[in-house]
């Protein structure tokens, strides 16, 4: 038997069915591709500034130490740092908490560890005040995903 009048064009049921499931798949794989573009933009976002900060710091503490003279350090510890610069003037680096701050001014937030280790000529540790020559600095920072990032430097003391 014959229709009469016009044919209809169009798309079945099942064809439209297969067509949304696989726009959804797209979809979703595409969705996920960026999610995790986006994190990996922000996680090297955190680890770019916060490597940034640390160096800014240990630039500061390069000034300081390499013009010590280790006959005026007055404290010696981990997270403590007291001595007397060319100037005659005191220079304090404490770790207050997980903020690292120097004469009272905070150079350096969510330090993970205390920062300094003190070395003598062959670089070994040395609690004695006359025979450091090196002061390591370890800054390790955490960011705001929980990451550790840190820097290590080992910087010369005159003498």
């Amino acid at each position: 038997m014959k229709k009469i009048g016009s044919a209809q064009g169009g798309f079945t049921l099942m064809e439209m069915t297969v067509a949304m499931t696989v726009l959804g798949i797209i979809g979703v794989i595409a969705f996920n591709i960026i999610h995790n573009q986006v994190n990996s933009f922000n996680t090297v976002f955190t680890h770019t500034a916060a490597v940034s900060d640390i160096r800014k710091a240990i630039r500061l503490m390069r000034r300081d130490f390499q013009n010590l003279d280790n006959s005026n350090i007055s404290t010696l510890e981990a997270g403590k740092l007291i001595f007397k610069n060319s100037d005659g003037k005191d220079v304090e680096y404490v770790l207050d908490g997980k903020t690292l701050i120097r004469n009272d001014k905070s150079i350096l937030s969510n330090v993970a560890a205390a920062p300094f280790s003190y070395l003598d000529t062959e670089q070994s540790p040395t609690a004695a005040k006359d025979s450091v020559r090196f002061i390591g600095v370890k800054l390790s920072v955490l960011t705001v995903n929980t990451d550790t990032v840190s820097v290590t430097e080992n910087i010369y003391v005159r003498n």
